[in-house]
């Protein structure tokens, strides 16, 4: 979202660049859930009703709204601001069950590294930005170390090449824990129900392995990209 608003990209430009990623991506989770085991779960499903219809209506207007002011790059700030006013009139309690610990973490991660983008030490990074490898390749090795959404944020502001960016940041979503905000969501998660040990040794070796693939992939598809 931040790279296809801040550098315009047209909607269909945008999911040519992510198609081959994304297609991958969904290879790669079939393909992971399908190596679980079977089991049976056994229990007695109650009738479900559905309460609230109107508030289920509501909410979906809101998402495609959302979608709606994505795609013609209209100032996301003011549904966000209806998003809130209408979720505090219609579902306060909600707030209840928000991570705030995690959002923080990850505005510090923005507040941080914006920062350190105006430091004269990284103007080097102007000359690297103008080399689509280079950029590729720190979007995707840098975001292993301070999150693909910030990492991304930082080295907007040293290049215009928005494609080799692009597809470095979502490569560098894979790899470390903090790669990405949805790993530490996964690890959280995991974390309240099951022993956390159990899960290094597997996110590890699904993770890096992702990555090499999408590394690889996702270089050769720049190359076709800077060659075109």
């Amino acid at each position: 979202m931040y790279i296809f608003l801040k550098y315009n990209v047209h909607i269909l430009t945008f999911l040519s660049i992510t198609a081959l990623f994304s297609v991958i991506g969904v290879y790669w989770l079939i393909r992971t859930a399908l190596k679980f085991e079977k089991q049976t779960i056994i229990g007695v499903v109650e009738n479900v009703k559905v309460e609230k219809m109107g508030q289920i209506t509501l909410y979906f207007f809101l998402f495609v709204l959302t979608v709606i002011f994505l795609i013609f790059h209209i100032n996301l700030i003011w549904i966000t601001i209806v998003i809130v006013f209408v979720t505090l009139e219609r579902s306060r309690e909600s707030f209840k069950h928000v991570d705030y610990a995690l959002l923080i973490i990850f505005v510090g991660f923005f507040i941080t590294f914006d920062n350190l983008s105006r430091m004269s030490i990284f103007l080097m990074l102007t000359h690297l930005g103008k080399n689509p490898f280079m950029v590729y390749i720190m979007a995707a090795f840098l975001s292993q170390v301070m999150s693909n959404v910030p990492s991304t944020i930082f080295l907007s502001k040293f290049t215009l090449l928005y494609k080799p960016l692009l597809l470095g940041a979502n490569v560098g979503g894979a790899g470390t824990l903090i790669a990405s905000l949805a790993n530490l969501i996964a690890y959280r998660l995991y974390r309240n129900s099951y022993k956390k040990e159990k899960f290094f040794p597997y996110f590890n070796k699904m993770n890096w392995t992702l990555f090499g693939i999408l590394f690889c992939v996702n270089g050769a598809l720049l190359i076709v990209v800077v060659i075109r």
